[in-house]
């Protein structure tokens, strides 16, 4: 019984992660679309953040 919830447990954290990684994604998506990520990044350092952000979606998923 213990397996069986420890490896639901890791499902559950999985999951949790894979969520906050696509949440980053959009929020990044949303910086882009209304060009407020101006205000906080430079644009190489932007580009670096959806870089990490789409690979740590890929990861997670």
């Amino acid at each position: 019984m213990t397996h069986r919830t420890d490896v639901a447990r890791g499902q559950q954290i999985v999951a949790r992660w894979c969520n906050l990684a696509e949440q980053r994604l959009e929020h990044l998506t949303e910086l882009f679309e209304t060009g407020r990520w101006r205000r906080y990044h430079s644009e190489q350092a932007f580009l670096e953040n959806i870089r990490e952000a789409r690979a740590a979606v890929e990861i997670w998923r």
